[in-house]
């Protein structure tokens, strides 16, 4: 649609981190038509970090797993949980944050078990007494 269009052809990340833009955000990633959606994704994907740390974002990342592809999401997991370099960067940073850690509760509802208990001994081990990884436990095990 049209609507759509404009969103792609303009600041969509800012949209998507907006009070009151990130609702539209989420409506067409919901409603749009497969190729403006894989559109949309390709241009949010590389902003996932960033989306999930801030209030309204967060909720767009979120719908962002929701609608991204088995391939999509797999490499949104292994940015996060077995980064090249190994450093846990993002990870921390998910656990370290009020929004980031729901995205992170997200993801971990819609990747596999066995890369969802790797993945819950890796939080482990990184949960410390300043950021949410006993919230992200409890979480998990609440969903099991």
């Amino acid at each position: 649609s049209d609507a759509v269009s404009t969103l792609l052809n303009g600041e969509l990340s800012y949209l998507a981190a907006h009070q009151f833009g990130n609702y539209a955000v989420q409506t067409a990633l919901r409603h749009c038509q497969p190729s403006q959606r894989e559109a949309m994704l390709a241009a949010l994907l590389p902003h996932l970090l960033a989306l999930s740390s801030c209030k309204h974002g967060s909720n767009v990342a979120e719908m962002v797993l929701l609608r991204a592809s088995p391939e999509q999401l797999e490499a949104v997991r292994v940015a996060i949980f077995e980064p090249p370099s190994n450093t846990l960067t993002q990870l921390r940073e998910l656990m370290a944050n009020p929004y980031g850690n729901y995205v992170l509760q997200a993801l971990l509802r819609m990747i596999s078990p066995a890369h969802r208990e790797n993945a819950l001994v890796l939080i482990e081990s990184e949960t410390a007494h300043d950021n949410f990884g006993r919230a992200i436990l409890a979480a998990a095990a609440a969903a099991a």
